[in-house]
């Protein structure tokens, strides 16, 4: 049998905010799952090409056909959506595309119109399945996909079949982190946002995939079950000195930091918890992560501040008076108090908080859009950021709006077919405003005007001022002051 190889690419992601510098990195993904397969022999060559290091779309098609792959695989992602379709469209002399990822897991049907086959969920297990069988028959027959969890095809007449769902991974450490050999190349492009506060010879690492929250906005659920799973610290330390000698083989530094990319950090049973941020400290690196006011207490915070943690991101999401129905489950049941506690002792012990705020939700009134405005404000937070909901399918969200079709005139007579953004323009892009009363226009004026009072607030300006211990933090601290700063300003 010829040579196999599989191209894995991700389209350019278009981030919300596109005046703030954000970070750039491959993504985890398709990294992991290339490597995986690579790792058991099930492919003879992979490569990875990843939107954000390249300079536009076409540069990015031209890459993988001169690469000739047999498959590409592209997961789905609200947010990219018509790149994706774009790039599989312009890749019809490839034999076979897969796709999987939220968007894809949730839109079957729609994904179906153009490629292969859709992997729903967690991919590793059935990507396995796949990979075999392909490596046997480049044609496999229905019944022989049909044995396959997790995926979903079309069959020659039409019928789509969507297998039973394969379990999630449970061993974690199973995973190969190969994939970081595919990746090497972007290795020097890397960089992190300045709210961080890390270096930029840093990656960023799964450590973690779950949550015990179920976020009526969000997909993890969708994606990866209710509950969490970690890595081993034993197999998270093989991989960053795996990283560091490919680092070493590049001619370049060791790895300074590391950000997380785990729902929470801070979930970890304590004795794993402290062993973690030990075995962080041991290797030099320093880090950020994504956390919840629940899980974190004293003790925490201090180890993970003197083992090198440098920021932290919290999901305060609204108003106390919604918190509750928004975040459904551990992440909602904190109160401002609360919060403004876990604030003050990070600022303690010198870890820079961040935190997201969302406007839009069909129940809210205008009431409690200016009070989840006002709260940040008065919530100590370094840097607060707000977001217009994007209401993704395959989320509760998604399902209360198609069955109340009738509250939203742009959907009404027009039901969602797929991402369009000549159709739906503005914030969120390609999709219809998410609160049936209020324009995309409107939000957008509201999500203005609570950066310009967040970043004109001379109290927050204080504090980050006065907190600042050395040249290189307060270098830091401004310029990252400013990318949100440039929100505040820019419609005034």
């Amino acid at each position: 049998m010829q040579e196999l190889k599989i191209a894995f690419v991700s389209a350019p992601y278009r981030c919300f905010d596109k005046n703030r510098r954000g970070g750039k990195h491959p993504t985890n993904g398709i990294m992991i799952l290339g490597g995986d397969i690579l790792d058991k022999g099930l492919v003879d060559d992979v490569k990875i090409f990843d939107g954000a290091f390249f300079n536009s779309l076409d540069e990015l098609t031209s890459a993988v056909r001169d690469y000739n792959p047999d498959i590409i695989g592209i997961p789905g992602y609200t947010d990219s959506m018509p790149e994706t379709k774009t790039l599989f469209e312009n890749m019809n002399n490839i034999p076979i595309k897969i796709t999987g990822g939220p968007y894809s897991s949730a839109r079957i049907e729609e994904l179906l119109e153009y490629t292969d086959v859709v992997f729903i969920g967690e991919a590793e297990n059935s990507l396995r399945s796949f990979m075999t069988l392909i490596h046997q028959d480049m044609q496999p027959s229905e019944m022989q996909l049909k044995e396959i969890k997790g995926i979903a095809f079309k069959t020659k007449e039409g019928e789509i079949i969507k297998t039973e769902r394969s379990p999630v991974v449970h061993d974690l450490d199973s995973i190969s982190f190969r994939g970081r050999e595919l990746t090497v190349d972007y290795f020097p492009y890397y960089r992190i946002a300045n709210y961080r506060h890390l270096s930029d010879n840093f990656t960023s690492i799964m450590g973690s995939r779950g949550c015990n929250s179920s976020c009526i906005y969000c997909c993890s659920n969708l994606m990866h079950g209710k509950g969490y799973r970690f890595r081993s610290v034993e197999n998270l330390e093989e991989e960053i000195d795996f990283i560091n000698r490919l680092r070493k083989y590049q001619g370049l530094p060791s790895l300074e930091s590391i950000k997380f990319d785990d729902d929470d950090f801070f979930a970890r049973e304590d004795n794993e918890f402290f062993k973690l941020c030990e075995m962080l400290a041991s290797v030099g690196v320093t880090f950020t992560a994504f956390a919840s006011v629940n899980a974190s207490n004293e003790n925490k915070i201090r180890i993970a501040s003197e083992c090198g943690m440098r920021s932290v991101f919290l999901g305060v999401e609204s108003h106390e008076g919604q918190r509750s129905y928004i975040g459904r489950g551990s992440k909602g049941d904190f109160t401002d108090e609360e919060i403004t506690q876990m604030l003050e002792l990070c600022r303690e012990h010198g870890i820079k908080t961040s935190a997201g705020y969302i406007i839009g939700f069909p129940q809210e009134t205008i009431g409690d859009i200016n009070m989840t405005i006002d709260a940040m404000i008065h919530i100590p937070v370094d840097y607060p950021t707000m977001n217009i909901l994007t209401i993704h399918p395959g989320t509760y969200l998604w399902k209360w709006q198609q069955n109340h079709s009738e509250l939203y005139p742009d959907i009404k007579d027009n039901p969602f077919t797929h991402v369009d953004r000549k159709k739906w323009p503005g914030d969120p892009d390609g999709l219809c405003s998410p609160h049936p009363e209020l324009t995309k226009e409107d939000l957008s004026r509201l999500k203005t005007k609570a950066y310009q009072k967040a970043y004109t607030d001379p109290e927050r300006i204080y504090r980050l001022m006065k907190t600042a211990r050395t040249p290189q933090e307060a270098m830091k601290t401004f310029f990252a002051f400013n990318d949100y700063y440039s929100l505040a300003v820019k419609e005034r």
